[in-house]
């Protein structure tokens, strides 16, 4: 699934009994530290949301990979978690 500043994809992977989340954030999407900030937003937007509902439907031990876009860093956290939400919600 994707949005205007993201793309996410999810893959079953090996059974660990928990998800696993990958951000890819290239150096088109700023620099050092956009890329840094960018990363967090996303890390605190999948640990508050994956104790809901969409999460628990996918197979255990899904790979979940979360791929950054030109523009990304520019975005605020409400303006990424909304765009978060409705690609988990897509998958």
């Amino acid at each position: 699934m994707h949005s205007a500043h993201f793309m996410v994809v999810a893959a079953p992977g090996p059974n660990l009994g928990h998800h696993r989340l990958g951000i890819m954030v290239s150096r088109k999407v700023g620099s050092a530290v956009a890329r840094n900030r960018v990363k967090r937003r996303i890390r605190e937007i999948y640990r508050t949301q994956k104790k809901y509902a969409k999460f628990e439907t996918m197979p255990e031990g899904a790979d979940i990979v979360v791929v950054s876009r030109r523009g990304a860093a520019e975005c605020d956290f409400k303006q990424i978690y909304e765009e978060l939400e409705n690609c988990w919600r897509k998958l």
